[in-house]
């Protein structure tokens, strides 16, 4: 299935599985870059779909308060986005405190950023969630993207350290000229409180895709375990090279390809290096992470896109987590726990 023009399901046949359709999470919106496959037989099931922190979010759900548990997710995100995550919407938390420097926080937002500083500090700042003055800088994703200038990268790159933000269980203190940014974790995390709410509901089984972030949630419905489409990073929104299958689980995918713009003939994509305020360039196209949190694999994917394919290995390994890693020559890696589990579909990728 993909996703239409009116946020609608529609089914399409796959050329590279066995009488399966796709959910694409992507398929609107070039910001996603997974697919969900998964056997055709048809069960009770509520589905919607709606556009949110600048992505398609589709939820798919089996079992239980379906519907009332796709309202209650659908109003978690838009509040969650509004009133605590955007750094642009006034009435959020975070808009707030990048404007007073600080700011009071609840548990929630404390736990979310003390995942976020312990990701950096433990990626060697790979990920930093303290990147949103270069973000704005570069304003990737917004008809007003540009290259900035190197006097302004280097006055941006002196606000830019985790290290340097002052949190505790109530409150926040950044370090003058700070700004946060939690885009690189805010889809994953969005799933985390999916997950909670189809608990809640009773829900057997789910799928749950935001943007680059998905969640499968309890036993595929069909039997046997899902199955998740990998996007091929040169290919069109619809296209996948690989299918991983798994029981259940937190999948996220950063790749050079979801939000870009070309000037002076070179093209720059959103995934920005902290150390050097450029867009990262570790010869890698897309990663993929799986992992038991949708924070923690949001974050992971971000941080291995910058570090590359050796150096993430020991990062993945502290979390056990897991990674699929595609360079651009079209070579794929992959860590040890999931070798057995990924299925290249299409011959022009080869194993590293």
């Amino acid at each position: 299935m993909v996703l239409n023009s009116k946020g609608k399901f529609i089914v399409k046949n796959s050329k590279t599985s066995k009488a399966v359709s796709i959910i694409l999470a992507a398929a609107i919106l070039a910001a996603a870059v997974l697919s969900i496959v998964y056997f055709s037989k048809r069960n009770s099931s509520y589905e919607e779909s709606f556009i949110a922190m600048g992505t398609v979010f589709s939820v798919k759900l089996y079992g239980g308060e379906n519907e009332e548990a796709a309202k209650q997710i659908k109003e978690t995100v838009e509040n969650s986005e509004t009133q605590l995550l955007s750094r642009l919407s006034e009435s959020s938390v975070i808009y707030n405190i990048n404007k007073n420097g600080k700011g009071e926080i609840s548990t929630e937002l404390y736990n979310l950023m003390t995942l976020s500083q312990q990701v950096s500090r433990d990626s060697g700042g790979a990920y930093d969630m303290t990147v949103g003055a270069l973000t704005g800088l570069w304003n990737i994703g917004t008809e007003n993207a540009r290259v900035p200038s190197e006097e302004e990268l280097s006055k941006a790159l002196k606000t830019v350290g985790y290290e340097n933000v002052t949190l505790t269980s109530d409150s926040v203190t950044l370090s003058e000229g700070q700004q946060i940014d939690l885009g690189a974790i805010g889809k994953g995390y969005m799933c985390d409180k999916a997950a909670e709410i189809l608990k809640e509901n009773e829900i057997k089984s789910a799928v749950i895709s935001a943007g680059g972030s998905i969640l499968v949630y309890g036993e595929n419905p069909s039997g046997g375990q899902w199955k998740v489409g990998i996007r091929n990073p040169e290919g069109s929104s619809s296209d996948i090279f690989a299918v991983l299958s798994l029981n259940e689980g937190y999948i996220s995918t950063s790749g050079d390809y979801e939000r870009t713009f070309t000037e002076n003939g070179k093209t720059y994509h959103h995934i920005l290096n902290p150390q050097t305020g450029y867009p990262a360039d570790s010869g890698l196209s897309s990663v993929t992470i799986i992992s038991a949190s949708g924070a923690l694999s949001d974050a992971l994917s971000t941080a291995c896109f910058v570090l590359g394919y050796e150096n993430s290995l020991p990062l993945l390994e502290k979390y056990g987590a897991e990674g699929i890693f595609v360079t651009h020559d079209k070579k794929v890696y992959m860590s040890d726990g999931i070798k057995n589990s990924l299925e290249i579909t299409d011959e022009s990728f080869v194993l590293g």
